[in-house]
């Protein structure tokens, strides 16, 4: 099983609306994580399928997760004419003067707008694709926008004007992906919600167990021991991109705890890694929230290191003022979620990132890079090894060190709300004969 098999059903769709488009009929796609889908999987989705299949569109990629008026012109231009041109420069004035000479009204409505100081405007942008459409007739394109729901940070009603635009223009499609579902579904029900030219949601669901596993299994390449499968499922969280990048590359070897190491090594570990980027963008995102952003990391530690109740969270950080604010502005980020009275880190392998690279690194920042490497291999030798002992725990044991956890936790699960009731004493009876166990409490 591939990529493409695991998400067929959804492929399946956009490719329908895909080729339906190339013959004139124009079908709008916000692709969106489903109730308890992945959002970072949504941008990635879209891309596989244009990368794979060859499609006569011209195609325009913009991530407003960092952006501005003017960052979102600069780059529709360069993603546009990279596209035109069948390269790809990053330098803006280059690819000018390389399609100046074939679309040139284009490439001078770009040039006049980089010279306006003020704030731009999304229709003027809007403007450029469609004059690129009339320059080449009988053209098509396909305008992706990750983190849609961004776009009223950096624009003066945008979705009304791109509204406007789909009206007037069919040979432009767009693509919107978020990681956002509730603020997704709030934008396209109310502000795009169209007449002519509506969006239709792909939601991403997220795979089952068994899929997940399955499609670990074939990415692999190579059967590992079940615990340590059973951990590379649990960090990713059985999201499908993060299994995917993950096992790109996989060593060769028969050591199963060095093969692990060489993968998170290269994928989490290394600062320039997808993974390691992508997490530290979140660290960038939380100094920037207040003057005492530093407390937001405070709480995400306490979090990933167990502390999963309000007056644990506060015990461990100290931080006893508004701890309520500060767990509901982490959970409108999307980097923690709650369920009842207990928080959870939302990324599984973002927790595993913070509290084995991140945490490390703060406190090993004094000695060499060589050195720290040794440390995390060592740490991680650990961790697998006290999964190996802890495997080897009869199931009726975990059952009963489960329940003693619990503290009168109340605990959301979808729309059911559960009591998991708080156990003084614990006793379990055996009956190995009849394969039988009694847990009392």
């Amino acid at each position: 099983m591939n990529y493409f098999s695991l998400r067929a059903e959804y492929i399946k769709t956009v490719i329908k609306r895909l080729n339906a488009f190339n013959k004139g009929y124009r079908q709008n796609l916000a692709i969106i994580p489903g109730e308890d889908g992945f959002g970072q999987e949504s941008a990635y989705f879209i891309k596989t399928i244009l990368s794979k299949k060859d499609f006569p569109f011209y195609t325009i990629y913009i991530n407003c997760t960092y952006s501005d008026s003017y960052i979102f012109l600069k780059n529709t231009a360069i993603s546009l004419l990279n596209s035109y041109l069948g390269i790809s420069l990053s330098d803006l004035n280059q690819l000018i003067n390389l399609s100046q000479s074939k679309i040139p009204r284009t490439t001078q409505m770009i040039k006049n707008l980089l010279q306006e100081k003020k704030q731009i405007d999304i229709l003027k942008i809007l403007e450029i694709v469609n004059s690129f459409l009339q320059e080449k007739e009988n053209s098509r394109c396909i305008f992706v926008i990750e983190e849609f729901t961004n776009l009223e940070k950096y624009f003066h009603k945008p979705y009304e004007n791109i509204s406007k635009f789909i009206m007037l223009q069919n040979k432009c499609l767009f693509v919107f992906t978020s990681t956002s579902s509730s603020k997704a579904e709030y934008i396209l029900g109310n502000k795009l919600n169209l007449l002519f030219g509506n969006f239709e949601k792909i939601r991403l669901g997220k795979p089952s167990y068994i899929d997940s596993a399955i499609f670990l299994k074939a990415s692999l390449k190579k059967d590992l021991p079940p615990v340590f499968f059973s951990f590379l499922l649990d960090i990713t969280g059985l999201n499908p991109l993060y299994i995917n990048l993950l096992t790109q590359e996989i060593p060769n070897g028969d050591n199963f705890k060095d093969i692990l190491w060489q993968m998170i090594s290269r994928h989490i570990y290394n600062e320039n890694s997808y993974f390691y980027q992508k997490f530290i963008n979140n660290i960038n995102i939380l100094q920037h929230l207040s003057k005492n952003s530093f407390e937001f990391i405070k709480v995400i530690s306490a979090i990933v290191n167990g502390y999963i109740r309000k007056k644990e969270i506060e015990s461990f950080t100290g931080i006893y003022k508004n701890i309520s604010l500060k767990l509901n502005k982490l959970t409108e980020l999307l980097l923690v979620e709650k369920h009842g009275n207990i928080y959870k880190i939302k990324d599984d392998l973002f927790s595993f990132w913070f509290l084995n690279v991140f945490s490390a690194k703060i406190t090993l920042q004094s000695i060499s890079k060589k050195k720290q490497n040794e440390i995390f291999r060592e740490g991680l030798y650990r961790i697998l090894s006290s999964l190996e002992e802890q495997s080897n725990i009869p199931s009726t044991k975990k059952i009963a060190q489960l329940f003693s956890l619990f503290r009168d936790d109340h605990v959301r699960i979808k729309n059911q709300k559960l009591k998991l009731p708080y156990l003084k004493r614990t006793k379990l009876i055996n009956f190995p004969k009849n394969n039988f166990d009694i847990f009392i409490g």
